[in-house]
């Protein structure tokens, strides 16, 4: 490590773990039916006992995060492009062995007990062989590399985790590294405590992505983050970015498949709320502007809720942290304050209250809740 970073434990979590770990080996059978933070881990997409991708978990997404139905598709690397080059480097190619061409990803994360957790999910175009699969959290978004590749803009701090299979059905973690400013210099191999996996040992006819996946062709990992490297919930969440490459062969630098670039934005752990401000006239359609002005509990402005919209436009900030937030709109020549109405989508615990009924509301965010405000 280059020094202390609050919130991150990686070597002293990684330590500790290894004192009760040491014995065990880094590969595994595949696991069956284990819930983590009550997600199915399970090598499918349903369970009757816990959440998991159908119905869908986050609500907004009835598919892939990342669709990539076409093996042999376009998100290949050069065979001169290696993990230990510069992704500046890294260039696009055309031959894919099958058993390192991930298709289809979901993406999940979650906080339960305090313990952030990371899930994904991928199906593949074969089952056999010695490939492996790294993710990588990165703080920033994407570049876009000379070659006209999506790829990491690495800072101090991120992480890169390697999953090992060895032939069909059988994965492992076998190496966690933190991105040091240069490097991939600070690694652990061995030691892990919280992670799981499955894969599918029958044929699952009801993927999202509409494909008939045979036996070994889905993938489930469960990372929780917090134990592997010291990541805490907050506002807003560290990691923004998540890329993942496979590889072939024992080496670990052949790259093959990739799957990167804006569709692949995370934000495990984060703890933000949102709120959003939308504006309807009587009549409707109206062209005229009414001005807003949000507040935080230390009366300074928040970003994004401050403001002139007009009939059916919106404010909003999805980064807020959990707190007490006033709204108010200003008198407009003309137009009367009708009403204001707040919804909770995601049958949270907010409240909110029009003051001396006037347009000011007053909001008590909690954790990753959404309020919306609809001013008449």
């Amino acid at each position: 490590m280059t020094g202390p970073r609050p919130g991150r434990r990686f070597l002293a979590a990684v330590a500790a773990s290894a004192i009760g770990l040491i014995a065990l080996p880094v590969l595994a059978i595949p696991s069956q039916a284990v819930v983590v933070a009550g997600f199915d881990i399970n090598g499918a997409f349903t369970s009757a006992t816990a959440d998991d991708w159908i119905p869908d978990v986050q609500a907004t997404q009835a598919l892939p995060t990342v669709q990539d139905n076409v093996p042999t598709d376009t998100t290949l690397f050069t065979a001169s492009s290696k993990e230990d080059n510069d992704p500046s480097t890294w260039a696009n190619g055309s031959t894919n062995p099958g058993k390192a061409d991930i298709t289809n990803v979901y993406l999940h994360s979650r906080v339960d007990g305090g313990d952030v957790y990371f899930i994904s999910g991928w199906e593949r175009v074969s089952e056999t062989g010695t490939d492996g699969v790294y993710l990588e959290l990165n703080q920033k978004l994407n570049e876009i590399n000379p070659n006209g590749i999506s790829v990491p803009e690495r800072t101090d701090g991120d992480f890169r985790f390697f999953i090992k299979e060895q032939g069909g059905g059988t994965l492992g973690l076998t190496e966690i590294c933190e991105w040091d400013g240069s490097d991939w210099a600070d690694c652990e191999t061995s030691g892990f405590a919280g992670f799981e996996f499955a894969v599918n040992t029958t044929t699952l006819t009801n993927a999202p992505s509409g494909v008939t996946l045979p036996p070994d062709f889905f993938v489930e990992v469960s990372l929780n983050l917090t134990s592997l490297i010291g990541l805490e919930p907050g506002c807003p969440a560290q990691f923004g970015q998540l890329n993942v490459r496979t590889i072939t062969g024992e080496s670990r630098k052949n790259l093959v498949d990739y799957l990167g670039g804006e569709g692949l934005e995370i934000d495990p752990g984060t703890t933000c709320g949102e709120i959003i401000i939308e504006k309807q006239t009587d009549p409707d359609g109206s062209t005229q502007t009414f001005q807003f002005t949000g507040k935080d509990a230390q009366n300074a402005d928040v970003p994004g809720l401050n403001g002139s919209i007009s009939d059916g436009q919106q404010l909003s900030n999805d980064e807020l942290e959990p707190g007490t937030y006033s709204i108010i709109e200003a008198p407009t020549s003309g137009w009367d304050f009708f009403s204001v109405t707040c919804t909770v989508p995601d049958g949270g615990s907010s409240t909110w209250q029009p003051v001396n009924n006037s347009s000011l509301v007053t909001i008590n965010l909690a954790e990753k809740e959404t309020v919306k405000c609809v001013y008449t």
